[in-house]
This record gives structure tokens, C-alpha cells and sequence, in this order.
């Protein structure tokens, strides 16, 4: 049965030259035919066959042209979504075949890329292509034995990698997608590739997948170093321009707090000033609403029945009575003002006045008419005045 791998194959950048532009352009092989060996996870031998008429077809070699390059292999294969995170630049549109390899012109546009590439950190590729593999076992023309086939071959991508310790050839070929085979990788006659790796100053021989895999994690951990280091200090830095902003803002508080309490102060000795000539109004306003109460009431009498009861009714109340009790119910003193009732019944209670006063005169000249009774009804007046009221009422009328 036929499945779809992914498959990473490792060659030397041949030459480079700048461009006008600072671009470096690069040019390498990117695959090759023949049999590459892997082990699989439980340690045994595969062999894949990579026939010429497979990594030769138009269709393969039109797969890398125009692909994205990548610094080391990305984690995913590219796509139109995540393309522009891991590119640092392309292949070109000439992808050619010669004796058993595939070459392509390949342009690198980030500078830190190019600077790796110049000074020899980096001096190999690795395309990333997917492949179906067919398990049907055979034998090459030259007696070869291999295990299987890898067929339709198609470009993802292409990696700068570092470089390699097996030499020059291409010789690492990882699977990542294959889940039963995570860690695949080449050998040659039959033996494991090795490489050299350093651990405080000793130095231990592992295969090159090992290798490969430390190292990148080396790389990684640095990255992630420097990553961290960069948010250390942005957080530093905004801790120190926060621990600033709050000191000023604690001045300004300060300042505040200041003029805030000076207002307080002046608003309490304000409140006090006022509560005492408010304790003092209060003390006047009652004596002197006692005062016109009495006055009111005083000048009602002369107008109102003796019953007619004070209590509860407002002052204008009782001068509308009066007035009503003189002139009538018929007077409407509602939409009147309170100085017009006031003058209304001012007038009332002075006429009641007078008339009093007149009343009693001619009471003293009636007595005086009659000289048979005057004595007697001047005794008798005399001794019944303390029964009537300082105005007259309607009785002595």
C-alpha cells in the first residue's frame, strides 16, 4: 500500500554572489537519486529507492521552483498561512536535473540568513518534499535491494541547515510526519552516521540524528535565552518607567491632598460661622413670629366670632376669615396676593376700630340724654365692665 510521506534531504551550498541588493544568491543540490538507508524506530534497516525517472519528472522538478527557504525545517509543512513566518526567501523558477541530482538557484533575502551563509555557520540545504512511498520490495538495475519506493516526489520547501559531519553528500533524511517511524534517519554501507558532540569539555560520538536533535535544542535554548533576556529587560524597563510615573503622580497627589485640605478647613470654619448665625436667625425669627402672631390674632378678633378657633389655620387663612366675616363669602381672594390680602385686612381691622370707638360714644351721650337714669345706668356700666371684652362684640352692638 502507497502512503504519503514527508521526506528532508540534506546537500552543500556549491557557490553564492551578492546581489545588487544584498541579497545573497545561493546555488546547491537539493535531492538526488539512488537508495538511501534509514533505521526505524525498533533499530531495524530500510531501504528506499529514489529511481531517476522520479526525481527527474517535469512535475517533480517544477515542484521546487518558487518555494519558500527556511532557516533549519520549520515544524509544519508551509502553506499560504504560515509561509510569511518562516520564510527568509525562494528558489528560483529554473530547476534543472544533471547526473542523478536536482539543482536550483535559490535567493536569500534576510540578513542575518545571509551573514550565517557568508561567514560558514550554515553551508548546507535541506529540501522538505512529500513523497508516496510504495512498500513493494525489489532490486535496482545494479543488484541493488531496497525496500521500497518513493514516488511523486513534490517541493514544500527548502532549509538552510547547519553544517553537516558525514560530508558533502546528501545524507540526512528525516520523516516527521510518519507516525510509526518519528526518527528516521540515512546510513551509509550499512553504518549508523556518526557525529562528535561536546559536554563540559568531553566529547561523546552519537548518530547524527542525536546530534542534529541536541544541537537544535542547543540553538533553541539559546533563542529562547535571548527571547527571554529581551522580555527581561522590556519588563525592567517598563517596571522603572511605572516606578517614575507613580512618583510623580504621588507629588501631584500630594500637592492635591494639600489643597484639598486647605479647602476643607475653610469650608468647616464657614460651616461653623454659619451654624452660629443660623442658631441666631432661628432665636429671632421665633420671637419675632410670636410677635405678629399675637398682633395677627389681636386684630382678627374684632372681625371673627369669639369661637372661631386660630389653631392650625395660617396667617393668611385668618385674614381671608376676617375679610369674608366683614365683606362676605362672595369675596374670591384666591389668586390675590399676600400683600394684596395683608392691605385688605389691614383696612378691615382699622375700620373695626373706629367703629368701636364710635359705638361707645354714643352709648356715653345716650346716658347722658336722660338725666332720670343716667345715674343708675352709669352705675350699671360701670359695674358690668369688666364682663366685656376690649373691642365690642356683636352682642353690645
Amino acid at each position: 500500500m502507497e502512503t504519503t510521506s514527508c521526506r528532508y534531504d540534506f546537500s552543500p551550498i556549491e557557490k553564492h554572489e551578492l546581489t545588487p541588493e544584498g541579497y545573497l544568491r545561493v546555488w546547491a543540490s537539493i535531492a538526488r537519486t539512488g537508495i538511501q538507508h534509514y533505521t526505524d524506530a525498533d533499530g531495524s534497516l530500510r531501504a528506499e529507492y529514489r529511481p531517476e525517472s522520479e526525481v527527474s519528472s517535469p512535475e517533480s522538478l517544477a515542484s521546487f521552483a518558487g518555494k519558500a527557504i527556511t532557516m533549519e525545517h520549520p515544524p509544519v509543512l508551509l502553506d499560504s498561512e504560515n509561509t510569511k513566518d518562516h520564510s527568509v526567501g525562494f528558489t528560483g523558477t529554473e530547476i534543472v536535473y544533471d547526473d542523478g541530482f536536482v539543482r536550483a538557484v535559490m535567493t536569500v533575502t534576510d540578513q542575518q540568513v545571509i551573514d550565517k551563509v557568508v561567514k560558514g555557520d550554515v553551508r548546507e540545504v535541506s529540501a522538505g518534499y512529500r513523497v508516496e512511498y510504495d512498500p513493494t520490495p525489489g532490486v535496482t538495475d545494479s543488484g541493488e535491494h531496497y525496500d521500497g519506493v518513493q514516488k511523486a516526489i513534490s517541493g514544500n520547501h527548502v532549509a538552510i541547515v547547519r553544517r553537516g559531519r558525514a560530508g558533502p553528500q546528501v545524507r540526512l533524511h528525516l520523516d516527521r510526519q510518519d507516525a510509526a517511524d518519528p526518527s528516521l534517519f540515512l546510513i551509509e554501507e550499512s553504518h549508523t552516521m556518526t557525529a562528535k558532540v561536546v559536554f563540559d569539555g568531553a566529547e561523546f560520538e552519537v548518530s547524527e540524528s542525536v546530534a542534529l536533535a541536541i544541537t537544535k535544542e542547543r540553538e533553541d535554548a539559546k533563542m529562547s535565552y535571548e527571547d527571554m533576556q529581551k522580555k527581561y529587560d522590556t519588563l525592567v524597563k517598563e517596571a522603572e518607567d511605572m516606578k517614575a510615573k507613580m512618583a510623580e503622580m504621588k507629588d501631584g497627589m500630594k500637592e492635591k491632598e494639600d489643597s484639598l485640605d486647605g479647602r476643607a478647613d475653610a469650608l468647616t470654619e464657614q460651616v461653623d460661622s454659619l451654624k452660629t448665625e443660623l442658631e441666631e436667625a432661628k432665636r429671632v425669627d421665633v420671637d419675632s413670629l410670636v410677635a405678629d402672631r399675637v398682633a395677627l390674632v389681636e386684630k382678627a378678633r374684632v372681625a371673627l366670632d369669639a369661637e372661631y378657633a386660630f389653631t392650625g389655620k395660617s396667617d393668611r387663612d385668618v385674614m381671608v376669615d376676617a375679610i369674608k366675616a366683614v365683606r362676605g363669602d362672595s369675596v374670591d381672594l384666591t389668586d390675590r396676593s399676600d400683600d394684596y390680602v395683608q392691605a385688605m385686612f389691614d383696612t378691615i381691622a382699622e375700620d373695626a376700630k373706629r367703629s368701636d370707638s364710635t359705638e361707645e360714644l354714643r352709648e356715653a351721650v345716650a346716658s347722658i340724654a336722660s338725666p332720670t337714669s343716667a345715674p343708675s345706668a352709669y352705675m350699671e356700666k360701670l359695674q358690668n365692665a369688666w364682663k366685656s371684652p376690649l373691642s365690642i362684640s356683636k352682642e353690645a352692638k
